[in-house]
């Protein structure tokens, strides 16, 4: 399945909504539905911040402490199809989500946990360049190496 897995997509989203990474995986991604003339990153990007409606909806509910753990795991965000997106929120409110090929329905949340972990460690490590500010872009081609083979290591 290429680089990617069951990878189809991770989102690095500010703590105000804005995107400040997104890569498609669109040999995972192209198992969604066909829309339209929608593209498979467009189509990808949309389910995204369809999760990202979820998260708000989660973050914002009486019950919010209960959603999720101490980590800032949500857990299952949205099914669209042979995909479902899981997200985390950050202690800087950033919220990191992951698009899966699902296997077997629903994905074990210890390695869904684990794959948002190592995203999250590398995107603290992206901010630690002093050139980088807080809730800026990621735009280096390191971090996104970093990704990939996060991605491919998983599942």
């Amino acid at each position: 399945l290429g680089p990617s897995g069951r990878v189809g997509c991770v989102a690095v989203i500010g703590a105000n909504n804005s995107p400040l990474f997104l890569k498609v995986y669109k040999q995972v991604a192209a198992i969604l539905p066909p829309r339209g003339e929608e593209s498979v990153e467009g189509q990808m990007q949309q389910f995204v911040y369809t999760s990202l409606d979820v998260v708000e909806e989660r973050m914002n509910s009486p019950r919010a402490s209960s959603t999720k753990d101490v980590e800032g795991y949500l857990g299952s965000l949205a099914p669209l199809g042979p995909i479902s997106t899981y997200g985390q929120v950050t202690n800087s409110n950033q919220k990191l989500i992951v698009a899966l090929r699902t296997t077997s329905g629903i994905e074990k949340d210890a390695m869904v946990k684990s794959l948002l972990r190592k995203i999250h460690v590398a995107v603290v490590a992206a901010y630690m360049n002093p050139f980088v500010k807080m809730d800026a872009p990621i735009t280096s081609t390191s971090f996104e190496q970093k990704i990939d083979d996060i991605c491919r290591s998983f599942g």
